[in-house]
């Protein structure tokens, strides 16, 4: 994960997952042989669910309201997650689902939205 330099907390998780902060930030600077480009990504956190048979979170993006398309192979396990497939300038919406042992899916968390700077 790539330390923000900006950004804002925004509440993202519900329906059995705890309360979550998204940040947008951007501008993480990397160099590569002379020549500086800016990485620009969204990085969400959340507080884990409590669930005993809780396998991960899977991750989808899409306009603000939907539809959503899923950004994750498969589910993440850790209450956290970095999408770095995100533009300068562009707005971007994400929200997540809770995936048990079952392979069954919570309903959408609310949405985090956020303009990359």
């Amino acid at each position: 994960m790539y330390p923000p330099k900006t950004g804002y907390g925004i509440p993202v998780l519900r329906d059995g997952l705890a309360a979550a902060q998204a940040t947008v930030s951007g501008k993480a600077k990397i160099s590569s042989n002379a020549a500086t480009f800016t990485k620009h990504y969204v990085a969400l956190q959340w507080t884990p669910s409590g669930s005993t048979n809780l396998v991960g979170y899977n991750i989808y993006r899409g306009p603000s309201g939907g539809p959503y398309v899923k950004i994750t192979n498969s589910p993440t396990p850790g209450p956290a997650y970095t999408d770095s497939a995100v533009q300068s300038g562009q707005k971007y919406c994400h929200v997540a689902t809770a995936v048990n042992s079952g392979s069954n899916e919570s309903a959408y968390s609310s949405q985090a939205c956020g303009t990359v700077p």
